[in-house]
């Protein structure tokens, strides 16, 4: 959860009665949610816009008209700036990439001692067929999930819910929220998965497309990089030994 840095608030699709923060008028999903929180140094005290009732920076917000200066204003995806209500027309900019982050520069002063505690995953799924009675079809479905770390250290994660185990698990404090993970044939199919879930919990991954084939997910609340070796060693793994 981006809110409260916690797995068990995931899926807040679930979730109806949300409760707001009194300080930085986010909506949590549940009230320990909220409770941790209001504890993180992420919630900082704003203002409330009778407009548009969003948390605003202090520095942004009008006294006089308790509001900010873009209330009133949308923001254009093109122009990238605001723009009015009734704008129609803008102009194509160049195109400046701003998905995923350098890795050597992932320490925003919340790591003790100021180390960079960046750490690199490798991960393959196992699947089965499955039959999905509603959509008349048979699917791939991952039972089976090995990660390895940098130390050597593997981890299994087994059963039809090994994604969202996996997936957790990384979203979790046990891996600390600082990693890329790569899987070989990551863009062909291990993507999927790991998408299909990050949409049925509600979350909104960056992701980067070549045709069909997703090269990299990234999921900026935990620094969290998904890649695909594949693009770095177009070769099988078999054959990665011959290559050197």
């Amino acid at each position: 959860c981006a809110l409260c840095k916690k797995q068990t608030c995931l899926n807040r699709s679930k979730y109806i009665n949300y409760q707001t923060c009194n300080v930085c008028y986010c909506r949590c999903p549940t009230e320990i949610c909220l409770t941790v929180h209001k504890q993180l140094k992420s919630c900082k005290p704003k203002k409330l816009c009778d407009k548009c009732h969003k948390g605003i920076d202090p520095k942004l917000f009008d006294d006089e008209t308790q509001s900010h200066p873009n209330c009133s204003l949308k923001y254009c995806n093109v122009c990238k700036c605001y723009k009015p209500q009734d704008h129609d027309f803008c102009y194509v900019s160049i195109y400046k990439p701003k998905i995923g982050f350098d890795p050597e520069e992932v320490n925003d002063g919340s790591l003790p001692n100021g180390k960079n505690n960046m750490q690199v995953y490798y991960f393959d799924f196992e699947t089965k067929f499955v039959t999905n009675v509603q959509k008349d079809r048979v699917e791939l479905v991952p039972n089976l999930c090995c990660i390895e770390k940098e130390s050597g250290k593997v981890i299994e994660f087994y059963g039809d819910d090994a994604t969202q185990q996996f997936t957790e698990w990384l979203l979790g404090e046990e891996a600390d929220g600082r990693h890329i993970v790569y899987a070989h044939n990551f863009a062909g199919f291990d993507a999927y998965p790991v998408l299909e879930y990050f949409f049925s919990c509600a979350m909104s991954p960056q992701f980067l497309f070549r045709g069909q084939k997703c090269l990299q997910i990234v999921y900026k609340p935990c620094k969290l990089i998904f890649r695909c070796s594949f693009n770095f060693f177009p070769f099988p793994l078999a054959d990665f030994m011959k290559a050197f």
